[in-house]
């Protein structure tokens, strides 16, 4: 299969800070408040508990700040990530391949089969591939990608064109919903498990 189909999104967190609570006078300061996680599909780091406030004679005691919780993960391991643009990444939101630092892939009967259950399969069309995608259950196509010397164009199921990208060296321009895109391949944050890294099998596992 053509290589070239090596990247997924970056990998956000959000910021630590810590509340304080203020000085006690007739009642506590109150106690502060932490940022909230990452977004969806990123992975968000807690903020800190805010310190309660000091009390004074008579006065009631402040409560601690809240804690931020952290962004979701994708499945087979590591934080689900894309740096293609909304239009690809949403088309291949629920069945990407696991990111680099927490997956793994076999290759095996004319396809490579993927820790969170993906499939790929590549046929030759008119002198190029038409790689297709699995949803996780190993079975279910979720999209595809004409892939051909100059330019990768990701589609529906059905063939409806959704975007075409172009590559020269590490950087790959990304065209669709009327705007065009440059991504560095070679963002670290970027890395996903491709077939170069899929270790031979006889067969898939169930």
């Amino acid at each position: 299969m053509v290589g070239a189909l090596s990247l997924m999104g970056c990998k956000g967190s959000s910021p630590t800070l810590s509340g304080t609570g203020g000085a006690g006078a007739t009642t506590g300061g109150a106690g502060g408040s932490s940022p909230t996680g990452g977004a969806a599909g990123h992975l968000g780091d807690g903020g800190s508990t805010g310190a309660g406030g000091s009390t004074s004679d008579g006065g009631s005691t402040s409560t601690g700040g809240s804690t931020g919780t952290g962004g979701g993960s994708g499945a087979g391991g590591g934080t689900l990530r894309d740096c293609f643009p909304a239009c690809i990444a949403n088309l291949r939101k629920a069945c990407e391949r696991p990111s680099l630092d927490g997956g793994t892939c076999i290759s095996a009967a004319g396809m490579n089969c993927y820790s969170n259950g993906v499939h790929e399969t590549a046929e030759s069309v008119d002198g190029g591939e038409l790689v297709t995608f699995t949803e996780p259950d190993g079975q279910t196509p979720c999209y595809r990608v004409a892939v051909s010397l100059s330019e990768e164009r990701y589609e529906t199921t059905g063939g409806a064109l959704v975007a075409v990208v172009t590559f020269d060296g590490s950087l790959y321009t990304v065209t669709c919903d009327g705007a065009t895109t440059t991504v560095d391949a070679t963002n670290p944050a970027c890395a996903m498990i491709t077939e170069a890294s899929c270790a031979s099998a006889t067969s898939c596992p169930p």
